[in-house]
């Protein structure tokens, strides 16, 4: 069955607690809940656990702005200061070209944006680095599973934002049992992994998205389009844009808009966009709650 992500996870602020530290100019302290190790559905613990960020960058180029708003909400959020912690770094791993087989079978115009690589390298080359399931499939899942192994062995848990479709995620599920088939390895307590996207999971072999579903609590959100995307809104995306360029971000939003500078769908092309619709579920494993765009603008700009 398909369940939530677990309680307030210690290690950063509440949404209602950043805003009373902004405008009482004290220090919000959040509440944390020890969770016992192996607990089924427990909170994500920034710096302990490991957090997978997958982006599919197929063919929506809108990763580009979920992973700057990503970086901009760990950085802001995690009490430590997120990627300036070398134990947070150490204990994240970004894995871009996830996209389904399914999916480059079936769109006859498939291709994996290039250009999301400078973008990646832009947003995540300071905080500990990225691979490359489009250039290299099964060596992204190699080193994958090797994080897996050491977290597992740990005593730690993993918690996937799935940016895409889950066949990077079977394989790499099915790699360590493999590999590592001595590790006491429970993915259904131990992996948890974030969906919010029905297309995404049509876009996934039929066969490894009822694995990945069995095999892990597997958490399926909302459809984040619906409070992280913004078409031909222009005045509010130039006030976003702005804030974002001024502030301590400002150099992931604009690799983020160069990358992914207009809607490029339907009637509505060329109209200007926000969409950082995945990070919908990097809320979800914060514990941010359905955060919009206008929250995101207001409380991290």
């Amino acid at each position: 069955g398909e369940s939530r992500v677990g309680g307030r996870a210690a290690g950063f602020e509440s949404q209602e607690a950043r805003r009373m530290r902004c405008s009482v100019a004290v220090v919000a302290v959040a509440v944390t809940i020890e969770v016992a190790s192996g607990q089924c559905g427990a909170a994500y613990r920034p710096g302990v656990d490991l957090l997978e960020l997958h982006y599919d960058h197929a063919p929506d180029p809108d990763d580009g702005h979920s992973a700057a708003l990503d970086r901009t909400m760990i950085d802001s959020t995690l009490r430590k200061g997120g990627c300036k912690s070398a134990t947070f770094r150490d204990r994240l791993n970004v894995v871009i070209g996830t996209y389904g087989y399914k999916t480059k079978r079936g769109l006859k115009n498939f291709a994996f944006n290039k250009r999301s690589r400078p973008l990646t390298e832009s947003v995540w080359g300071t905080c500990g680095g990225w691979l490359n399931a489009d250039a290299n499939f099964y060596d992204a899942v190699r080193q994958t599973a090797k994080k897996w192994k050491r977290t597992i062995k740990g005593g730690r848990r993993i918690f996937v934002k799935e940016g895409g479709p889950s066949e990077f995620t079977a394989a790499v599920i099915r790699k360590v049992y493999k590999k590592y088939g001595w590790l006491d390895f429970n993915p259904k307590c131990q992996v948890t992994v974030v969906q919010h996207s029905n297309w995404n999971e049509a876009q996934t072999d039929e066969d490894d998205m009822k694995y990945v579903k069995r095999k892990t609590n597997y958490v399926r959100i909302s459809d984040a389009n619906d409070y992280l995307k913004e078409v031909g809104k222009d005045s509010f995306i130039d006030e976003f844009k702005s804030r974002a360029y001024a502030s301590a971000f400002g150099d992931y939003w604009r690799a983020a808009f160069k990358y992914y500078p207009s809607y490029v769908f339907g009637s509505r092309a060329g109209r200007k966009v926000i969409d950082a619709s995945d990070s919908g579920e990097l809320m979800e494993i914060m514990r941010l709650g359905e955060m919009s765009l206008e929250d995101c603008m207001n409380d991290f700009f």
